[in-house]
């Protein structure tokens, strides 16, 4: 028994590569078609140009909100700075209170002064980007009679 050589007879050879050719499309198509179907079903069979817009109002909105947060950013970052110089003229302010009074207290100024290192290094890393929230024990003064210190104070003055 001998078999004939594959290249004996050039058109069957041709006929079988044209054929599996056209069964391997056939099947690209149907998958392709089945593709097609299960994307209209979860679109729920809305025309390509509604999704489409559908899409850019999407887009249009993100941009949108990306530039609302942008904006909110900077605000807060402003909100933040005006924030500083006001509790830096408050601490100025109640130093120079506490060293008007008639009554010297070195505990109350060593304590004002750690306070003030204090909120010194919070403002540092704030500005690196950090927002700590300072409590709110650092940020007052002590309140040893400041309020009738400064009423004396005041009544003492011409």
């Amino acid at each position: 028994m001998r078999r004939a050589p594959l290249r004996s007879s050039p058109l069957p050879f041709a006929a079988f590569v044209t054929e599996s050719r056209c069964a391997f499309l056939h099947a690209a198509l149907q998958k392709y078609q089945e593709e097609i179907q299960e994307l209209n079903e979860v679109a729920r069979h809305r025309p390509r140009s509604t999704l489409v817009m559908g899409i850019q109002q999407e887009n249009r909105q993100i941009r949108e909100l990306q530039q609302e947060n942008k904006e909110l950013r900077t605000s807060l970052e402003e909100h933040q700075s005006a924030l500083e110089l006001i509790m830096s003229k408050y601490r100025e302010q109640m130093f120079r209170l506490l060293m008007a009074s008639k009554k010297d207290d070195p505990g109350i100024i060593m304590k004002l002064k750690e306070q003030h290192s204090k909120i010194g290094m919070v403002h540092r890393n704030s500005s690196e980007g950090f927002f700590l929230a300072a409590p709110r024990h650092i940020l007052e003064a002590p309140q040893h009679g400041l309020e009738r210190r400064h009423l004396e104070a005041n009544q003492n003055v011409p």
